[in-house]
């Protein structure tokens, strides 16, 4: 659990100590971080591993904040929405909800650990349209005879999926499965 005044705060948010009665409830820790629009508290964690794991940002009021995980968009909160199952990295991840149209205090973020939340998708190597050193070449062995190649050991390389009724995701350094 990390408490939301004690996160880097950015574009003029500030910690709050004294709630003010609309919150309803009493904070976990000192306090809460209030955020007005565009203002952003920016929680460091830390993933063990590649893994899923559900984020729920305890707000004491306000809707209309978004979440963001490693720059994605993954939520908007509004009453009885807090909570997203999400793919973190290995290593450091960067959340940050960012203040909507109502000022939202934030008094905490938990991250737990658990499997099956997402939906597995399965995405077809000839689907994609890749860019920089990825190239799709064929390979008898590979689902559908295609594979994707050159992708870098460092760095990313960038594939879009590529279908005409659906917006194009990027993914770096996505495999062709992806939870």
């Amino acid at each position: 659990m990390y408490e939301g005044e004690l996160a880097w705060l950015g574009g003029g948010a500030q910690p709050v100590y004294k709630l003010p009665k609309q919150a309803g409830a009493p904070a976990t820790g000192s306090g809460a971080t209030q955020l007005k629009k565009g203002q952003t508290a920016t929680f460091w964690g830390h993933s063990p591993a590649d893994r899923e794991a559900p984020l729920k940002v305890g707000a004491l009021s306000g809707s209309g904040a978004r979440l963001c995980v490693n720059g994605h968009d993954v939520l908007r909160l509004a009453k009885g929405r807090s909570s997203a199952a999400v793919s973190l990295s290995d290593g450091v991840d960067k959340v940050t909800p960012t203040g909507g149209s109502s000022t939202t205090l934030v008094d905490r973020l938990t991250v737990t650990p658990a499997e099956g939340k997402l939906k597995e998708r399965t995405y077809e190597a000839g689907d994609a349209k890749p860019a920089g050193s990825a190239t799709l070449t064929r390979l008898s062995p590979a689902t559908e005879g295609t594979a994707i190649t050159g992708l870098p050991l460092r760095g990313t390389a960038e594939l879009r999926r590529h279908h005409p009724r659906t917006p194009s995701p990027a993914y770096s350094s996505a495999p062709t499965t992806r939870r």
